[in-house]
Formats: structure tokens, sequence, C-alpha cells
């Protein structure tokens, strides 16, 4: 019993996430650039097949997990256990997909 109240009280003592920024502290800060994710899981637009070796290569409909999704042109992303980089332009964030609406072909 003397190990779970510790194992307990460690769990409590530990932070779980950081507090949200306050207003204040957020009109203290100047303009950021756009927002980075991190960790985020993206479907693959269409076919794309590596052009090097640290490239990814991956169909249509592939869900790949991007380590930092940003507005660069190439993201590390890992699919089927392998690092390498993925084209931007190839990729889309589900969550972005749905603030959209879908383009009729």
């Amino acid at each position: 019993a003397t190990t779970e109240a510790s194992t307990e009280e460690a769990a409590k003592a530990a932070p779980e996430a950081p507090a949200p920024a306050s207003s204040a502290d957020a009109a203290a800060k100047p303009a950021s650039p756009p927002k980075k994710k991190e960790g985020v899981r993206v479907r693959a637009l269409g076919n794309y097949t590596a052009q090097a070796d640290n490239e990814l290569s991956f169909k249509q409909g592939d869900t790949l997990f991007i380590a930092v999704m940003s507005d660069a042109r190439m993201l590390q992303g890992v699919f089927r256990g392998k690092v390498g980089l993925v084209p931007r332009r190839f990729i889309i964030d589900p969550a972005d997909e749905e603030e959209k609406p879908k383009a009729e072909e």
C-alpha cells in the first residue's frame, strides 16, 4: 500500500500538461509565425514514389505520421516504420480537410 500511495503522490505532484496561456500572456507576445502542429496523422492525397533515399513512398489514402506539421515544402514523417521526408503537397491534415469544403472535380 505504501508503494501505491507514493506512486499516486508522485503522479499528483507531476504536472500533467502545461496550463493554457492567459489572454494577458497572449497580448504580451508579438504575432507568431504560422502555427506548427506536432505529432499529426495525415492522409496521402496521391501516390508518391520516393525520389531519394531519405524520402518515403506511399499511395493515395495512406495514413502517415508527421513529426512537425508546418508550411515547409518537405516534412519529416513516419510510414510503415520508416522515417523520411514527405512532400507537403501530397498530404492533408484531416483537421484542415474538415474546415474547408471539398472541391468537386
